[in-house]
C-alpha cells in the first residue's frame, strides 16, 4: 500500500486493532502493518469478529470481513497482514462508491 490516503487507511486499522485489545502496551506494540493476525498476533475466531464488526461500523456493511476471509485459501489465510485488512477495506469502500 502506498500513498497517504493508503497509509492513512492503514494507520486506522491498527489503531482498531489496539482499541480491540484494550490497551495492553506489549501486544499492541506488535500491531502494525506487516503483523500477521494469526501469527504475529495471534487472534482468535472471536477477535477476528470483533474486529469485522468494528471494521463494518467505521466503514459500512459492505466490508464484510468473514466473507473475504472464509473465501481465502489456507496459506492466505495464515499470512493475512494488518495491511491486507486494509486493502480490502479501501477495495470494498471504492467498490461500493460505484
Amino acid at each position: 500500500m502506498d500513498g497517504p490516503g493508503e497509509q492513512q487507511l492503514v494507520g486506522e486499522v491498527v489503531t482498531l486493532l489496539r482499541q480491540l485489545i484494550g490497551g495492553e502496551p506489549r501486544w499492541a506494540g506488535r500491531v502494525t502493518p506487516s503483523a500477521r493476525l494469526d501469527q504475529d498476533l495471534r487472534m482468535d475466531s472471536l477477535e477476528v469478529t470483533a474486529l469485522a464488526s468494528l471494521l463494518q461500523d467505521a466503514y459500512g456493511d459492505h466490508v464484510d470481513l468473514a466473507a473475504f476471509m472464509a473465501g481465502l485459501e489456507f496459506d492466505a489465510l495464515v499470512a493475512l497482514t494488518v495491511a491486507d485488512v486494509a486493502g480490502y477495506v479501501r477495495d470494498s469502500v471504492a467498490g461500493a462508491g460505484r
